[in-house]
């Protein structure tokens, strides 16, 4: 078949066939089995020694985008994106009423819970120091975590201030620093939270967490998980 291109060839009848009887349109669509028609006539009529290359039958694939058919298929395809990113979000459900570590700023401190979290601890760490500041920003508690490896530095607020007094139930600010050979530099801190619902994010492939105190999270940003609810 020289000189001719027998996929081009049905993709513009079938074109044709369309605009000539638009009242016809449902019943003159391009079905999966004459898709398939198409793709293997192409396949068939290569020339083995000079196939041609991706981007030719890609380019000659995309013809078949303007055929009420293969609009068809792309709906199929985006139902079953959507179907399986449903799945993620089932699965992730199960993550409800354990407890996950997630980047913080500041923690709530309850009657009933402390305060508990853990440092991201670079390298060359020499000491961790967790500061704990009330909502004027003032100094309440300096834990001293001592030196530790890097990886995660766990810490524990029980609610007593540097003087020995009891803080109120709030929410309170949490800076860490960590000693090293070139000086003090701060460190993420992570707070434990507790997982209270679960949500499909902007996009179809986020999930967002939505945690008893720290509101919505982005499951990307979960450090850790409890091993149990």
């Amino acid at each position: 078949m020289e000189g001719s291109d027998p996929i081009a060839a049905l993709a513009t009848r079938a074109g044709q066939t369309q605009q000539a009887s638009p009242a016809a349109s449902q019943g003159n669509e391009l079905g999966q089995d004459t898709f398939l028609e198409l793709m293997t006539t192409q396949l068939q009529n290569q020339d083995p020694l000079d196939p041609k290359k991706n981007a030719q039958f890609v380019g000659q694939l995309a013809q078949f985008g303007t055929v009420n058919g293969i609009s068809d298929l792309q709906e199929s395809f985006e139902g079953l994106r959507q179907s399986l990113a449903g799945n993620d979000t089932l699965k992730a459900s199960r993550l409800i009423g354990r407890e996950v570590l997630a980047p913080a700023q500041q923690g709530v401190l309850t009657g009933d819970n402390p305060v508990r979290g853990a440092v991201e601890v670079p390298e060359g760490a020499q000491a961790v120091t967790v500061t704990v500041t009330d909502p004027a920003g003032n100094k309440v508690r300096e834990l001293e975590l001592g030196p530790s490896g890097s990886g995660l530095a766990e810490f524990r607020w029980d609610g007593i201030s540097d003087g020995g007094a009891n803080m109120p139930p709030d929410t309170y600010g949490l800076r860490a620093e960590v000693q090293t050979d070139s000086g003090l530099s701060e460190a993420n801190v992570l707070v434990s939270d507790q997982v209270r619902s679960v949500t499909p994010g902007k996009d179809a492939n986020d999930i967002d967490l939505g945690l008893e105190n720290l509101g919505s999270v982005g499951f990307d940003n979960i450090r850790r998980v409890s091993a149990d609810g």
